[in-house]
């Protein structure tokens, strides 16, 4: 595919997308639980900006979103999320370029997931600048609290019985041993996935928009 893409955007598309780019970068820093999901489509998104739009108006579509959500994330206190989100645009960039070299779906994939990888672990080291504890501790400690959480809610129930109580606890105890130790592959396992999709997705859609790719 040409670096020009296949369509020239106009004012309407420039301003569109450039909302709805802000939006995704900022909403999960506002509400994680209920806006978290919308962070697996921003590898899709920058692929298709920088496909049908070509790279010179691609990228400054997707730097001028991340300036304002920058400027935004600041302002709305959610700063330490939003380098999470803004690494999520890098494979799509990636992505494109081994497209527009013909590269092998293996390649391409291999050089998505470092890319991923890389921006993840540069974000953990700036958001865990100036705190005790990393970003990734800190993601294990919540989810070892809540696992403490549920398992009080167990015990201060008067509808479970002393053997279902055990069961739980058992079970629980095993989790918190168990989670530290898989969660490495489990984030390996979602980098996979995210970049497989976006490569699947974005091939589809760039076909379907453009006519070829």
């Amino acid at each position: 595919m040409a670096d020009q893409g296949c369509d020239q955007p106009n004012i309407r598309n420039i301003l569109l997308n450039v909302l709805l780019i802000s939006l995704v970068l900022i909403l999960p820093g506002l509400q994680w639980l209920l806006f978290g999901w919308l962070y697996i489509f921003l590898p899709l998104y920058g692929l298709y900006l920088l496909g049908k739009f070509g790279v010179f108006a691609g990228r400054r579509m997707l730097l001028t979103a991340a300036t304002l959500s920058l400027c935004a994330s600041l302002f709305l206190g959610s700063f330490d999320l939003f380098f999470f989100s803004a690494v999520m645009l890098i494979p799509g960039i990636v992505l494109h370029r081994s497209l527009h070299h013909r590269e092998s779906p293996a390649i391409s994939g291999l050089k998505g997931c470092l890319a991923l990888a890389g921006g993840w672990l540069v974000a953990i080291v700036i958001g865990s600048a100036g705190s005790e504890m990393n970003v990734y501790s800190q993601i294990l400690l919540a989810l070892d609290q809540a696992l403490t959480e549920s398992l009080e809610l167990y015990r201060q129930s008067d509808g479970v019985s002393r053997e279902t109580l055990t069961v739980v606890e058992s079970t629980i105890s095993q989790m918190k041993i168990v989670i530290p130790a898989v969660m490495p592959g489990v984030i390996g396992s979602v980098m996979l996935v995210i970049i497989w999709a976006t490569m699947a997705i974005g091939n589809i859609v760039l076909e379907k928009t453009c006519g070829q790719i």
